[in-house]
C-alpha cells in the first residue's frame, strides 16, 4: 500500500465497520437465542403443570374408585383425598353446591363435580389462572344391579 509515494505498512486490523457489523450479527444471534429460550421455558412449565394437573386428577378418581365407588359413602371420599393431598381432615369439603369440591393447587383448581345415584360419576377439571382447561376426565361407575 502506498502513502504520498510512500511505502506504508499494513496494520492488519479490523476497519470500525467491520466491527459494528460482527456485533450487530452477535446481537441478533443472541437475541434470538434468547427468545427460543424464553418459549421453552415456558413451554415447559405448562406442560409441567399440565403432568401435576394429570397426577393430582388420577388421585382424586382413584379415591373416587375405592370410597364412593365402592359404597363406603362421600364422607369417606373426603377424607380420603384429604390425606392424599395432605390437607386437614375438613380441607376437602363441597362448595355451596352440593357435590361440588375445589380444590387449589399450585397455578391451578381443580373443580371436582360427584354425582351419586344409579350411576356414580366423578368429573374433575383442572384449569390455569387464566381459566384455560389443562385437563379433564371424567369417571363413570355403573351400579352392580343386574351383574
Amino acid at each position: 500500500m502506498t502513502r504520498g509515494g510512500k511505502k506504508v505498512k499494513s496494520k492488519g486490523g479490523f476497519t470500525i465497520l467491520e466491527v459494528v457489523i460482527a456485533m450487530a450479527i452477535i446481537a441478533i444471534v443472541t437475541a434470538t437465542a434468547a427468545s427460543i429460550m424464553t418459549s421453552a421455558q415456558k413451554s415447559m412449565a405448562r406442560s409441567q403443570k399440565s403432568v401435576l394437573a394429570a397426577n393430582d386428577i388420577a388421585n382424586i378418581t382413584e379415591c373416587f374408585k375405592y370410597t364412593v365407588g365402592e359404597g363406603k359413602g362421600i364422607d369417606k371420599f373426603e377424607q380420603a383425598v384429604a390425606f392424599a393431598f395432605g390437607l386437614a381432615p375438613e380441607g376437602f369439603t363441597p362448595t355451596d353446591t352440593d357435590g361440588v369440591y375445589g380444590l387449589t393447587r399450585d397455578g391451578y383448581v381443580i373443580t371436582v363435580t360427584v354425582t351419586t345415584g344409579t350411576e356414580k360419576t366423578v368429573n374433575s377439571v383442572a384449569r390455569d389462572g387464566d381459566g384455560k382447561v389443562i385437563f379433564e376426565l371424567t369417571y363413570h361407575q355403573a351400579s352392580q344391579e343386574g351383574v
